[in-house]
């Protein structure tokens, strides 16, 4: 799976993380991988989104948020 997202809008904002804002990842049970991510100091972050639903991410050493997508 990869996910792409363009912010038109956004051209000339300077990010400290450069054209990237995140980077999307397939994985079997996101929960599981985030416990195991946090158990090895990795940053976790969970979103609710607006329907209730939950969006995870790990945050890498350059501060780019992976998302992690069941």
């Amino acid at each position: 799976l990869l996910e792409l997202f363009e912010f038109p809008e956004a051209k000339n904002l300077k990010s400290s993380m450069g054209s990237i804002s995140h980077l999307a990842l397939s994985v079997g049970n996101r929960e599981e991988i985030a416990e195991k991510l946090r158990t090895t100091g990795v940053e976790v972050k969970i979103f609710t989104k607006d329907d209730g639903g939950k969006v995870y991410f790990a945050v890498d050493p350059d501060g780019v948020m992976v998302e992690l997508k069941d």
